[in-house]
């Protein structure tokens, strides 16, 4: 999406004044997501998860 970024400014205040307080998992898709420890169950207990470049969650929900 390309907008300008004093909206970007404005989303992300937004965005971080609504996560106040919360307890998030921010996840990727590294490969050392599958090697010991596994996350799973940390980011499964995050109120808010926010997760980048669309990782396939299918046969992976142990590690991510």
């Amino acid at each position: 999406m390309n907008l300008p970024s004093a909206i970007w400014a404005q989303l992300l205040m937004e965005l971080a004044a609504k996560l106040e307080g919360k307890k998030c998992a921010v996840v990727g898709n590294s490969g050392s997501l599958l090697h010991p420890p596994f996350f799973g169950e940390r980011i499964d207990q995050a109120e808010v998860v926010i997760r980048f470049n669309q990782a396939p969650l299918e046969g992976y929900r142990k590690f991510v």
